[in-house]
């Protein structure tokens, strides 16, 4: 049972009668459920959250070093933004619910 399902549950007006003399050992079997629930990842979830990561383009990174070498450029470190990578995965797992 998610917490959406208890919810309509203890609002209905039709179970709220047949309710009003539940016994408590059942009202903890339904909280005990609601802890059990895990989190599903799905493939359209990793999906969602790989095209947000993506769509950070350039601001996934915080910052980088360059250096030269003759004519060439080489890149010597980058520091990825955490926290855009976090809030990208967050907006997609919330998109996902």
């Amino acid at each position: 049972m998610t917490k959406q399902e208890l919810l309509d549950k203890l609002n209905s007006s039709d179970e709220l009668v047949r309710m009003a003399f539940v016994p408590v050992s059942e009202v903890i079997k339904w909280v005990d459920e609601l802890e059990n629930e895990s989190p599903t990842i799905t493939d359209d979830l990793i999906s969602s959250i790989v095209s947000k990561i993506e769509d950070l383009d350039m601001d996934i990174i915080s910052n980088y070093e360059l250096s030269m070498s003759y004519r060439e450029v080489e890149l010597d470190s980058i520091s990825l933004d955490s926290d855009n990578i976090e809030d990208a995965v967050r907006q997609a797992i919330k998109n996902n619910q």
